[in-house]
């Protein structure tokens, strides 16, 4: 014995799912739209961020420029890159929410772990995992907005959509930037400077006084010397500048 797959009553119009319904109201819509477009920004802020602390990356961990390049390159664009099909594809025969909320997930925990390496190897890693976390961002949120919206708003939705890109490159810049000025409290090249001033001050103490100012707390004195970066070593004699 086997069901029919026709209806009982053929002339019964088809009924609308709760999400078609939530759908169906642009207010929802366009409150879909605004989450995914904030997702894309924090995509890309994540990028922007590790090339504003480019110099301070490379003088805390000592590493060369080719490493670096590697970090943006190798690590992160390329497993993007590779990764962003075959993900697209899991979204197609999945649940795209679903990887949408996963991969915010990985690439903000890797994220986190990038402030936590201590090492090339370890940045490196915590990069390559930045990478394939973003690559599953994109691809299904593309999908979900071009569904959501009908044809004569669709351009509208994608080009908001789109402002992510240049709001995450703005935030990730201008924040990281910010945040570098007032709060990063570490220098590399002054934290290996330090202890070798200490050692030549213990062989001249008595004939020579060194002292050290965190110009952060003294930017009247860091004004009137014309100290515009660190570390910057100033000689004096007889109360006047020498060097």
């Amino acid at each position: 014995m086997t069901e029919s797959a026709v209806p009982s009553n053929p002339r019964a119009k088809p009924t609308m799912s709760s999400t078609a319904k939530a759908y169906s109201k642009p207010s929802y819509r366009y409150l879909v739209l605004g989450v995914l477009t904030l997702v894309y920004v924090s995509n890309f802020v994540d990028r922007q961020v590790i090339n504003v602390l480019a110099k301070f990356i490379i003088e805390d961990l000592g590493l060369t420029d080719g490493q670096f390049g590697m970090l943006s390159g190798l690590a992160f664009a390329l497993i993007y890159t590779c990764l962003g099909i075959p993900i697209a594809r899991v979204a197609d025969l999945s649940n795209r929410r679903n990887v949408i909320t996963i991969s915010v997930a990985i690439w903000s925990l890797m994220t986190v772990a990038c402030g936590y390496a201590q090492n090339f190897g370890q940045l490196f890693l915590a990069r390559f995992g930045v990478g394939i976390g973003e690559a599953g961002g994109s691809p299904p949120s593309h999908s979900i907005v071009s569904d959501i919206f009908p044809a004569e708003q669709r351009a509208t939705a994608l080009s908001i959509y789109s402002f992510g890109v240049y709001g995450g490159i703005l935030v990730g810049t201008v924040g990281g930037a910010y945040l570098v000025d007032f709060y990063a409290d570490w220098c590399g090249p002054c934290r290996r400077l330090s202890p070798i001033i200490d050692e030549v001050s213990k062989s001249y103490e008595g004939k020579v006084k060194f002292v050290k100012i965190n110009i952060d707390n003294n930017k009247e004195t860091a004004a009137k010397y014309n100290i515009t970066g660190i570390p910057a070593i100033k000689i004096f004699k007889g109360g006047k500048i020498v060097t």
